[in-house]
């Protein structure tokens, strides 16, 4: 019975308490969906139950038209995992350039592990990295030969034996770094294991008459077959259950290969037949943009490609099907004579009749670009929309928020080619936000957009009224994803973010080493505790303390802050006290009182449990003198301590949370971003 009491208070305390710390700690007075990724990682499990992609692909996935839900009102940094930079070569003649972070269109997959929530990314220090999404901790990393550009694709292989080759990441790379484009082997598409960060095979892309063997694109998986295009101009069918080992690696059968461009594009590209985009699916196609300038359109069934809409232009961004099923088609300005912008394609038509409306977008002279759009195109279609939006931002400098079933019956314009009297849509909302590759995403009253300047948080109403809420400056050009609140946006300053509504930032820079140390600590105060209890025997403390170090196994990722577990070794102090019914004992546990016995302590008033920690110190003498330049500056809170051999000073003490968290928040705002509450 103490058993079955213990490790239920023990387990549900656990969680519900490092719950309202992470709310102590964000400055939020009660439970939102954004502290549902909180909840997630903080309940007791052993094993993950089942894994299961929230965002399985670049732009969610094979409408290219989800990016999580709903974010919060700010961006505010709660953590940043640095990803690192490495080496790549843009050409022979400039050599190897050295890139940080991750950059386009590298977004981040969002998986779902049992009770946990994880991240993979694929980074510019040359490693696809799984990380955790409530503390940015690296879980594993799988290095490839060069750097990655691009979005992993999740892919569950239901046939497989085994977790490691179940869960499986298909990732593409650039060529290689200390490889020549005529190497034999160019392996820049590889299957990853999710679980491990093992390699499960990989393929060859072949050398072609396009200047590229790298794979920037996302892999689209139906019925376990895969269809990624690559940099070497190509579509190419896979079958990944069929594998052959050559040499000591793995190698997936090639079901086919279709060619995405034509001889008259080898006349007017040269080698720039690279294609970049991710493949999207509509009914029983398949439809892929190519830097050639087309885009096609593969039959699923007859296993041909039997649609060409050729632009001419150099096409980067991935297309993006809307809910009347036709193409949002972002074109750049290259190898046309008109401007670059967005165009609407109805593959049920041929020709020009394909063209439902073309957007363009202003010219500008940026870096190699000189206008049109790189980026894709995003939709509210998965969002219940009210009006139908289509959001993408161009080299000219501007986002662009367009209603793309709706005609501006007053205006045409020429398209990509000078063609005449094209429709255009009505231009809902324009924003000036800078150069940008990135896909801004939207949602059902937000949107996020990035740039070369920042990235922007807008808010919109059912009036179609957009107002910038929040904004971040610095160099991004990889797209965000959403998750109740928190948007995870990678930078090419090195790092990944983790934005939204906290105010301040969940430290996760101590050692590995302090935490076995605050592990071993909280344990052995535990077993102080259950030494005193007599209906308990051997066999009984033995299975408690054993229940004790699962559950910190299990959570000793997101107690990865100090405050965090000296906060979480008060409430199990607590918890425990209620069942030895010892609560005047149990108050302090015993190894607390054993540091006191050479320390002078200092209380504080029994009516005050809940301070807002201005310092903590090691050093007693510190402590008062920090605690005097409070009072100097009119602060009324005395200090106290020992607890954990340490010494707190706060501002202020309370008698209810609610008062400590309401005057937290204004501390944050006005005095030290930095300050916590703590429970005593």
């Amino acid at each position: 019975m103490y058993i079955a009491s213990f490790l239920i208070l023990s387990l549900g305390s656990f969680s519900f308490f490092y719950f309202d710390k992470i709310v102590a700690f964000t400055g939020n007075k009660e439970k939102t969906k954004a502290n549902r990724l909180v909840e997630y990682q903080s309940e007791k499990h052993h094993k993950p139950t089942y894994i299961q992609a929230f965002i399985g692909t670049f732009l969610g996935n094979s409408k290219n038209n989800f990016y999580g839900n709903t974010p919060g009102t700010k961006l505010n940094s709660i953590w940043k995992t640095f990803l690192g930079a490495g080496q790549t070569r843009v050409n022979k003649e400039k050599g190897a350039n050295l890139w940080a972070g991750a950059g386009w269109t590298g977004q981040p997959l969002l998986i779902r592990e049992g009770k946990n929530l994880f991240l993979t990314i694929g980074c510019y220090d040359h490693n696809l990295k799984k990380i955790n999404a409530l503390t940015g901790e690296i879980i594993w990393e799988y290095k490839f030969d060069d750097i990655i550009k691009g979005t992993g694709t999740y892919w569950e292989n239901s046939s497989a034996k085994n977790p490691e080759e179940r869960y499986v990441i298909l990732q593409g790379s650039r060529l290689g770094l200390h490889n020549s484009f005529s190497s034999e082997e160019i392996n820049s598409f590889r299957a990853v294991s999710y679980t491990s960060g093992k390699e499960l095979w990989r393929i060859n892309v072949k050398k072609t008459q396009s200047y590229s063997r790298d794979v920037d694109g996302s892999a689209l998986v139906i019925n376990d077959t895969i269809y990624i295009g690559l940099e070497n101009g190509y579509l190419a069918v896979i079958n990944p259950k069929k594998i052959t080992n050559y040499q000591g690696n793995n190698y997936p059968e090639i079901i086919s290969e279709h060619k995405l461009f034509d001889n008259t594009d080898i006349q007017k590209h040269g080698g720039n037949l690279v294609t970049e985009a991710s493949p999207v699916r509509i009914n029983n196609h398949i439809y892929i943009a190519s830097g050639s300038g087309h885009v096609y359109g593969y039959n699923l069934i007859s296993k041909e490609i039997d649609w060409d809409y050729k632009i001419g232009s150099d096409l980067n961004g991935s297309p993006a099907v809307t809910s009347d099923n036709c193409l949002l088609v972002p074109i750049e300005k290259q190898y046309i004579s008109g401007k670059g912008g967005v165009i609407k394609l109805n593959p049920l038509n041929e020709g020009i009749k394909a063209v439902e409306w073309f957007f363009p977008t202003d010219n500008n002279s940026f870096a190699d670009w000189q206008g049109g759009v790189i980026g894709s195109v995003a939709t509210n279609d998965s969002y219940h929309p009210k009006h139908y939006l289509a959001v993408f931002s161009g080299i000219d400098g501007y986002l662009y928020v367009i209603n793309y079933k709706q005609i501006d019956i007053n205006k045409t314009v020429l398209g990509p080619n000078l063609e005449e009297n094209l429709p255009c849509p009505d231009l809902v909302f324009k924003y000036k936000i800078g150069e940008s590759i990135s896909t801004p995403v939207v949602y059902e009253n937000k949107l996020i957009a990035a740039s070369y300047k920042g990235v922007y948080l807008f808010s919109y109403n059912d009036s179609l009224e957009f107002e910038l809420i929040s904004f971040v400056p610095g160099g991004f050009e990889s797209t965000p994803i959403s998750f109740d609140s928190i948007v995870y946006l990678a930078s090419r300053d090195g790092y990944l973010y983790c934005f939204g509504d906290s105010e301040n930032e969940i430290q996760t820079n101590i050692s590995e080493a302090e935490v076995f140390e605050i592990e071993e600590d909280f344990v052995e105060t535990i077993s102080i505790e259950l030494d005193s209890l007599e209906k308990k025997n051997e066999i009984e403390k033995k299975d408690t303390l054993l229940a004790i170090n699962v559950l910190f196994s299990e959570n000793r990722d997101y107690f990865l802050n100090r405050t965090a577990l000296l906060a979480m070794s008060t409430k199990a102090n607590k918890v425990l006290s209620d069942i030895l019914e010892t609560r005047k004992e149990a108050t302090v546990s015993k190894n607390e009182t054993t540091t006191t016995t050479t320390t002078t302590t200092t209380t504080i008033s029994s009516g005050y449990k809940y301070h807002i920690i201005a310092g903590s110190f090691s050093i007693k003498e510190n402590a008062v003198k920090f605690s005097a330049k409070l009072k100097s500056q009119g602060f009324d809170s005395e200090m106290f301590g020992p607890r954990k051999n340490f010494w707190y000073v706060p501002y202020y003490s309370f008698a209810t949370k609610q008062e400590a968290l309401a005057k937290l928040k204004e501390v944050h705002s006005t005095t030290n971003k930095e300050a916590w509450i703590l429970e005593y």
